[in-house]
Formats: C-alpha cells, structure tokens, sequence
C-alpha cells in the first residue's frame, strides 16, 4: 500500500516536472556511473553481469554500487566495482536509510545511475539526486522517475531483465554471466578446511535451507529435508562422494534435520563459514544441490555444476543461469504459483515440492556427474 501511495504521489509530481520526461545522451567514458539493488544476496549476484557489460562499454569510468548490508557480501571485492555505497541495513526500505543513502548519492555526483529495482522508493532516488541520466526498470509505472525507461517483461530471466537496462545504455549484452571471485585469503582458508577433513577429489555441497531474506521467510521454497539426507545417502554409497551440509545460520534446523535422517558421514558447515569463503567452497565441488536460493547462484557465479530444485518459484525468472545447471520441478497446473513477491493460499499442501521425488532429484544429479568438464 505504501508503495501504491508513493507511485501515485510521484507520479503527479512527475507530470508537471519536463526533466523527467527526456533523457540527455548517455555519456562519454570516464563517467561516474552508480548501479542499485539493494537486496538480495541472489539478486545481487544476479547483476554480476550487467557490471561486466558496464565496464567494457565504460573502461575508464568509475562504477559505484549501492547495496543493503545483509548483501554487500554478494559484491565486496568484485572486480568490476570500485567502491561500494551502503544502502543501510536489512533490504534498505527503511526511511533513514533511504534519507543516508540519497544524501551519499547527491555527494557522489553521478553522471549515470542503473536501478535494478522495481520499487518506486529506489527509481525515484537518482531524479531527486540530480543524476542527469537515470535508468532502470519501469514495472506498472514505478519508474516514472527515470528517464530510460525499460519495460519489464515478466518473461524474462531476471539476469536478461537486468541487462536490457545495460542494453538501453548501448552495451553489449550477450554472452554474460554471473561472476564472484573469491579472493586469496577466502581460498587460502578452504584449503586449509579441506585439507583438515580430508575431502579428497569429489566433494557435493547441498543446501537444504534458503528462502530466508530480511522482511521475507518462504520455506515453501524448500524440498523435505529427509528426502536430501536419502540423496546425500545415495550420492555418497553408490559414487563415493564427500558430503558437505551447507547453509547460514537461519537454516540451522533444516540443516539439523538432514543430519539427523543421513546414515552416510557428511561435514556439517551451517553458519560456519563467511560468504566469500562460502564461494571458494563451491569453487571446489564437484556438484552443488539445492533450493531457489542466494547459495544456488552463488554455486554459478564460481561455475560449480548445479541441480537446482523448484516448486512455487519459476524457473524461467529466477532459475540457475549457467549452461551446467540442471533443474527439477513438478510440473502442475498451479506451480509456479509464486507471483510478485506473494504466494496464493495453497489448496495442495505445497505439492510441487512435497510430491518432488529423490529419483527425479538423483537422476539430474548422475547426469551432471557424468557430463565432462568444459576445456
């Protein structure tokens, strides 16, 4: 309802404003460009790519990026950023936070700003910053305040919805992909975890957990726990895989619940290690398996094969991009049920989940296992 008012409210303001109608000529490299997603750690690796197409149309510019706290760790210390601007804490909506981080962007002086956010409380901040070329994502109208105006085409994958603003701006937009590089230190440290639980060559990382985010809890996203512990039985008895349980501290009683159904020996990392070293992990790994989740486009952003399961989330939105990525769903009537950030009352107890079976699961993972390793 906020948001409805504040659309409405802006938009007024909007219609009798002429520099929001028109956008001057992008401009020329070097230029202080800022990019926004505030939240979540998924979402913000699912950018990864648009920075890659911003610095090769931008060599000499400096990029900025405006990210909450809870996923600053999805960004810190890529490649193609030069510095981070802080969004606040929790998802960044907080009206303070919004106030702090409109004030940094005034003091930024940014020549170009991409919001890769729907919300108008974020579309409006670069007009009301006096960014003259702001572009972004107009969904129902909440990007009256931009002046590149991308539809949002509810069919496309988030990380192709995301480069068609890049697009918008004259860059290249094929062949991206999202990217995370662990730093020295983050692999240094996996070596040693490595090394101490004697893992040896074929280690698979699954995730039980997921679909926790600030203001947002959906463990309907999330496959029985006892039906991962039967796959990580079968993965390690009949291929001789080592078994690494992994999830963040919100998931430590799913986490514990796989644990407790497993007969095989696993190495149980809940809460134990940071994002970065997270992703030197999965560096690693012969195969990562798991829900719609941050974790899940962490595994493709550092090019681990991936079995990603789904039920009332699309796959065709938000689904793993990456060539060696495999998805599991049921195919129902009403799956995917999960639209603009809301899930209907569910008449079938979450049956696209429930009803996933572990040959289903366990027949895309020997497939991953099989296929050989790119040159």
């Amino acid at each position: 309802m906020r948001e409805r008012l504040l659309t409405l409210g802006f938009r007024a303001l909007a219609a009798s404003t002429d520099p929001l109608q028109q956008a001057p000529p992008v401009p020329e490299d070097p230029c202080r460009i800022l990019v926004i997603k505030p939240c979540c750690l998924g979402d913000v690796l699912m950018t990864t790519p648009v920075l890659a197409a911003l610095r090769e149309r931008f060599p000499r510019s400096t990029i900025h990026y405006a990210v909450a706290g809870h996923a600053r760790p999805a960004i810190e210390g890529h490649p193609d950023v030069d510095a981070i601007v802080d969004a606040g804490p929790g998802a960044g909506r907080e009206q303070r936070a919004l106030l702090r981080l409109l004030r940094r962007m005034r003091a930024g002086r940014y020549d170009l700003c991409l919001v890769l956010e729907r919300s108008p409380m974020f579309t409006v901040l670069p007009y009301l910053a006096g960014i003259p070329v702001r572009a972004g994502i107009d969904s129902a109208g909440r990007g009256f305040a931009l002046n590149v105006r991308v539809p949002w085409n509810e069919s496309l994958h988030e990380v192709d919805l995301y480069l068609s603003v890049a697009g918008a701006l004259g860059c290249r937009t094929t062949e991206r992909h999202l990217k995370f590089v662990p730093q020295r230190a983050a692999r240094e440290a996996v070596e040693t975890l490595w090394h101490d639980h004697d893992l040896g060559e074929r280690v698979v990382a699954i995730a039980p957990g997921g679909g926790t985010n600030p203001g947002m809890d959906l463990p309907e996203k999330r496959w029985p726990a006892e039906r991962f512990a039967a796959l990580a039985d079968r993965l390690h008895f009949e291929h001789g895989l080592a078994i690494a349980i992994i999830g963040g501290q919100p998931d430590r009683t799913v986490c514990a619940a796989m644990r407790a159904s497993m007969r095989a020996p696993a190495i149980d990392l809940t809460g134990a290690i940071p994002f970065a070293e997270r992703a030197a992990f999965f560096e690693r790994c012969a195969l990562y398996i798991g829900n719609d989740s941050g974790p899940m486009h962490l595994a493709v952003a550092v090019g681990c094969p991936v079995v990603a399961i789904f039920g009332p989330t699309n796959p065709e939105l938000y689904g793993p991009y990456h060539a060696r990525a495999r998805v599991v769903r049921r195919d129902l009537a009403c799956s995917p049920c999960f639209v603009h950030g809301h899930f209907p009352q569910c008449p079938n107890r979450h049956a696209c989940m429930r009803g996933l079976q572990l040959d289903e699961v366990y027949s895309a993972c020997r497939e991953l296992l099989a296929a050989p390793l790119p040159c």
